[in-house]
């Protein structure tokens, strides 16, 4: 498998400011993974619980440390579900939707 897209894993830590506020701080960080297309069986069972499957991708286990958001493609996705097998972990992307202030 070629594993020549580049998905960058986001992770989130709260920093406090200078007045006590706390604000995430996003670090991005580089990995190689293998694009798959979503199947009509991900969607069916994503949109059971809202979600709409934008992309899934597989990574080497070894560079999945539990993150929550990725981008891919100057784009902002959530991880909505992993799946691991062996030394390979698949990642489901899917678009936030804003809900009024975010």
């Amino acid at each position: 498998m070629k594993y020549d897209a580049v998905l960058y894993l986001i992770t989130e830590t709260d920093v406090q400011d200078d007045i006590g506020n706390y604000k995430p701080i996003k670090t991005p960080r580089k990995v190689y993974a293998n694009p798959f297309t979503v199947g009509r069986a991900e969607f069916s069972a994503a949109a059971q619980k809202g979600l709409t499957p934008e992309y899934s991708f597989q990574v080497n286990t070894i560079d999945y440390a539990g993150e929550e958001k990725a981008q891919y493609l100057g784009q902002e996705y959530d991880i909505y579900r992993t799946q691991q097998s062996g030394d390979k972990t698949t990642v489901y992307l899917t678009k936030r939707v804003a809900n009024g202030g975010n």
